[in-house]
């Protein structure tokens, strides 16, 4: 069966219904560097890190995840797509930054350039077909101004928080290091049924709450 770009998204049932306009300047490409990057600094892949039942990927077709929801064995890890491309985008921000100030690289060569190709294959997969006005500027500013139908990134977190896995990365340069990965799984919102063993298993009290690091 043929796919259109404007049916609904498989899993989270999104439609095309939300209006992008390219502008030549934003808050993620401001001449502001504090602002910048504050805004790249905030973008979070964890709420992409999601907690579906076993059973219902099987039948989605998806293939098997090997991580086990630490809260319930019925559930499995799963990272969406789009929030791998905002991993993906916020690293290379990080990247370029530290290469701007002459500070040392906090991703490895590897890692930028893995990101960079999975940037590159989901581009050419999703072979958007605008076509953007061209101008006589010597600067980028070909399709300023000019709109695109999108879906809403909005409902995708709304989507993704209702399977919360209780994920967050926190600082990678430490915790990837770790032994164990289960300290990521405590961060809960507060009103989770799996709050109770996440305090049971790291010792906490009744009234203890995650904060976000």
């Amino acid at each position: 069966m043929a796919v259109s770009y404007h049916d609904r998204s498989r899993y989270a049932n999104l439609e095309v219904d939300t209006t992008l306009t390219w502008q030549e300047v934003t808050e993620y490409s401001s001449d502001n560097m504090t602002l910048t990057d504050e805004r790249w600094k905030a973008l979070s892949a964890d709420d992409g890190i999601v907690a579906v039942d076993r059973e219902w990927a099987a039948r989605e077709g998806l293939p098997p995840s090997e991580n086990v929801f630490p809260w319930d064995s019925s559930k499995r890890i799963y990272l969406l797509n789009g929030y791998h491309g905002i991993h993906c985008l916020a690293q290379l921000h990080l990247t370029l930054r530290e290469y701007r100030d002459g500070l040392p690289q906090s991703h490895s060569f590897e890692h930028s350039n893995h990101c960079l190709d999975w940037l590159r294959g989901d581009i050419m997969c999703r072979a958007d077909d605008t076509p953007l006005y061209t101008t006589r500027s010597m600067v980028s500013a070909n399709g300023i101004g000019q709109s695109r139908q999108c879906r809403d990134w909005g409902k995708l977190e709304s989507w993704a928080r209702t399977h919360h896995s209780c994920y967050r990365y926190g600082d990678f340069v430490v915790e990837d290091k770790l032994p164990s990965q289960m300290g990521r799984f405590k961060y809960c919102p507060n009103d989770s049924p799996y709050l109770p063993a996440v305090r049971k298993y790291f010792g906490k009290g009744d009234d203890w709450l995650p904060v976000d690091p």
